[in-house]
């Protein structure tokens, strides 16, 4: 990798790394992984700058970009070293052009969980299914090779191995110095026709080849289930699958597919067979593949893989039930099975603990400690014993070995518990009994852990529900904790107090807020179980930006009824009072503007009924009174709108008084008795 490139790769990968973390968090339109997706694209740019593509691959659990091994110390290269391994893939190119859209559906493809992708067919059949006219999938494979065994074909160490040289490499491939004297090499099959060279410090510079020779100098390693894929082609051809010899795998990804696909592994399997006899030999193979392909790495690693071989096995004899009916030819396969796989596992056991003797034979303590992680049953130490000493006199070792290595074992089980004996008929049963318990808790927690997604879905549904309710909302929402902290502001009281959420949060309210604000939602008492409303205005020079606003405040508490913070809804009631000023000066101008003319006619008509200015008849005088009382009864009703003006000011006081309902009645029947006889209608009171 160039130096002015290095930077930009390794802002991209921690780009990529967060993105993938955000995308498991929220959805693809939440804010946060925008932010994050925004930030890939502008680091993929840089990266475009000095590149056309960009390769990105893993060799174990390191990330290689553009043929380069990022440190392991850096935890973004690392992760996103885990996730090309988690998906089976081997490479992946980046070309110039890249759009965000793409880039963004690859993302939230690499980002599904495992589980998922098995459910549609695994990553490389969905990714095959997208529109990526920027990204490919690349078909080489990194490995270590020796110097010192340099030739063509033949210079690949398996994974594990040590090289003493500094870096050579196959026709085709590019090589980088390592400081351990092993040297990095890509295979060049159509995705990686790079050049390179290595400096190691184990032997000497080991020339990288120019790129573009026969590309099957350095294929990928299969997995389990591409081993298996090949059998069923051999299968189909014809012929009968072959029980000698060995095929090298990719140990990580088998060992994966082992422990997390044996349903899949079985029926492949199965299928691959069209008799029980030629069944038997597939099975033979396969199970030869996984002892042959695995033992070194198991040994490197001290993994014992017995209970995953005894769950392929069940898996198996069940995938043999479903496809053979009553066929008495596959019913005896199946009843071969376990032993196939229990021979299969004591074959690993010892071969295991011979290399690892081997590989370090005064190193008794780690030959110690692997014995009693595949070695843990009794009834296996008794068994293998024999077998076991042989292999390690064979390898080397002095007389007595194995049973120095059982007698601390059986010395440190000793401490620890009572020896309990059981027979054979009743050990079986145990067995079985224990091997129903792990399926049917192996089932019971699928359901609970389907049970716990479907809840996580709902509540990550109805928080972006309710999210989405939060910010659309039309008044203002104010959020405060116990410190008086801001915890949410809405983008409507963003714009009613002027201030961002994002500057904001998590800052004292009284740091954040200008005094009026302040004052709108915490002046006057505020108790535990009191709601309050408060209007403030806010006063300015310009009539055109005075605001009124009002704030609804309430405490929030706890189950134990403990004030833990605040929410004030605000709203802007500027119109609110200006219509409301607009009726309250409506109703005094109209009160004063009528009360000067109503009191000249209640005047006048005093006069002319009490004849001060000349005799009336007492028809006449019956009406003039008629009159008067309903100018006086106007003029109360004016005194209404006064006095109403009054009750909402505050300032009215109420004087009660006995009050005749015999005086009411008749003039309220004296108002209507000239309407009522126009209709022909009489109207009487009896008391």
């Amino acid at each position: 990798m160039k130096e002015a490139n290095r930077p930009s790769c390794l802002g991209f990968i921690k780009a990529v790394s967060f993105a993938l973390k955000q995308f498991r968090l929220y959805s693809a339109a939440h804010p946060i992984t925008q932010q994050a997706l925004s930030q890939v694209n502008q680091e993929l740019q840089k990266v475009f700058l000095n590149t056309k593509k960009l390769h990105l691959g893993s060799m174990r659990k390191l990330l290689i970009v553009n043929g380069e091994i990022i440190s392991e110390k850096d935890l973004a290269a690392s992760d996103l070293a885990k996730e090309i391994d988690r998906l089976g893939l081997e490479a992946i190119v980046l070309e110039e052009g890249l759009s965000l859209p793409e880039l963004v559906s690859f993302l939230t493809l690499m980002a599904m969980r495992s589980k998922n992708l098995e459910e549609k067919g695994g990553f490389k059949k969905c990714f095959s299914e997208g529109s990526f006219a920027h990204i490919r999938l690349a078909s080489g494979k990194y490995q270590l090779v020796d110097e010192q065994n340099a030739e063509p074909g033949k210079n690949l160490l398996p994974q594990g191995a040590a090289g003493t040289g500094g870096a050579g490499l196959p026709p085709g491939g590019f090589g980088q110095g390592q400081e351990n004297g092993l040297g990095l090499g890509v295979a060049a099959g159509g995705e990686f026709g790079l050049s390179g060279s290595g400096d190691g410090q184990g032997g000497g510079p080991g020339p990288g080849s120019k790129g573009g020779a026969d590309p099957g100098t350095l294929r990928p390693l299969p997995s389990l289930l591409e081993v298996i894929d090949r059998i069923r082609g051999e299968a189909s051809a014809g012929s009968r699958p072959a029980t000698q010899g060995g095929l090298e795998m990719d140990c990580e990804r088998s060992l994966s597919e082992l422990e997390k696909q044996p349903g899949q592994i079985a029926q492949r399997t199965v299928e691959s067979a069209a008799d029980p006899a030629a069944l038997e030999a597939v099975i033979s193979k396969v199970v030869q593949h996984l002892v042959e392909g695995l033992i070194g790495y198991l040994a490197e690693q001290g993994k014992d893989i017995t209970r995953a071989l005894e769950k392929l096995a069940r898996e198996l004899q069940r995938s043999i039930r479903s496809a053979a009916g009553e066929d008495p030819g596959w019913t005896e396969v199946e009843k071969k099975v376990p032993g196939i796989f229990k021979k299969a596992a004591d074959d690993l056991r010892i071969e295991m603990l011979k290399r690892t003797f081997q590989k370090d034979p005064g190193n008794h303590a780690g030959l110690q400690k692997l014995a009693e992680k595949i070695f843990k049953e009794e009834e296996t130490r008794k068994n293998l014993g024999p077998r076991l000493e042989a292999g390690l006199r064979a390898a080397g070792a002095p007389a007595g070995l194995a049973g120095s290595l059982f007698g601390k074992m059986a010395e440190k089980a000793g401490k620890k518990k009572k020896r309990i004996t059981v027979s054979v008929e009743e050990y079986e049963k145990l067995k079985r009994a224990s091997e129903r318990f792990e399926e049917e808790l192996e089932a019971r927690v699928s359901r609970e852990l389907a049970g716990f997604e479907r809840q996580k879905k709902r509540l990550k549904d109805e928080k972006e529900r309710m999210d989405a309710v939060i910010h659309n909302l039309g008044e203002g929402l104010l959020v405060v904790d116990k410190e008086g902290r801001v915890v949410i502001m809405n983008p409507a009281a963003e714009r009613l107090l002027g201030v961002k959420e994002s500057a904001q949060k998590g800052k004292p309210v009284k740091a954040s807020l200008k005094e009026e604000h302040l004052m709108a939602m915490t002046s006057g008492p505020l108790r535990e179980s009191e709601d309050v409303s408060k209007k403030v205005e806010l006063i300015s020079v310009n009539d055109q930006t005075r605001r009124v606003l009002q704030a609804s405040t309430a405490v929030i508490e706890n189950e134990d009824g403990e004030p833990v913070g605040m929410v004030s809804v605000l709203s802007d009631v500027t119109r609110q009072k200006e219509l409301e000023d607009l009726k309250n000066k409506f109703v005094a101008n109209v009160s004063h503007e009528l009360r000067n003319p109503i009191l000249a006619i209640q005047k006048s008509l005093a006069l002319v009924a009490d004849q001060d200015v000349g005799a009336i008849n007492p028809d006449q005088k019956k009406f003039l009174d008629i009159a008067q009382r309903n100018m006086g009864r106007l003029a109360r009703l004016i005194n209404d709108l006064l006095d109403l003006s009054k009750l909402e000011a505050g300032k009215m006081v109420l004087k009660c008084a006995p009050t005749g309902l015999e005086d009411m009645i008749r003039h309220a029947l004296g108002t209507f008795e000239t309407w009522a006889g126009d209709k022909k209608i009489r109207l009487e009171a009896r008391f």
